[in-house]
């Protein structure tokens, strides 16, 4: 499962909200046309009481086991980097190290320099330069610019400032 896991960070618009305007999503993700293979996975995960998603396509032979969010991959990280070599390993402790940023900092913090310093090593890492729906960090880093210094000026977000 190694040669097909992902263990990354992927940006996308905020659904839930309009405050931050986007959204930074960790997650680890394994797939494979093995079905049968997945579903042994699936199982001992869940043996394991590993939280995780399991979603297998409609017409297509394809399976994949998602564990996403930042509790979820506090519990995951460290049961299955000691098992991990080279490139994957590399990815999942930098995803690692963002969870653990992530939750060191209050709930709901707004998004920062580090946590996308975090994203473009995720992305050398996976080798998405060049990928096509990369979303471009400076566009990123300009949106929080802009949507963001006029929340954290009201008292709410004066409390989560460090």
């Amino acid at each position: 499962m190694v040669g097909e896991g992902y263990f990354g960070i992927s940006i996308r618009n905020d659904r839930r909200t309009n405050r931050f305007k986007i959204q930074l999503l960790p997650q680890a993700a394994f797939g494979m046309n093995d079905v049968e293979s997945m579903e042994v996975a699936a199982a001992y995960l869940k043996e394991v009481e590993m939280p995780f998603w399991f979603w297998r396509h409609k017409t297509k032979r394809y399976a994949q086991i998602n564990i996403h969010g930042l509790g979820r991959l506090k519990v995951f990280l460290p049961w299955i980097i000691p098992v991990l070599t080279g490139a994957k390993k590399k990815s999942a402790e930098n995803l690692h190290g963002y969870v653990q940023h992530r939750l060191s900092l209050p709930h709901q913090s707004p998004i920062t320099e580090e946590c996308l310093q975090f994203v473009e090593r995720s992305r050398e890492l996976n080798g998405a330069q060049g990928w096509k729906r990369t979303v471009d960090l400076d566009e990123v880093r300009r949106i929080l610019r802009d949507y963001t210094s006029s929340l954290e000026q009201t008292p709410r977000f004066a409390q989560v400032k460090r």
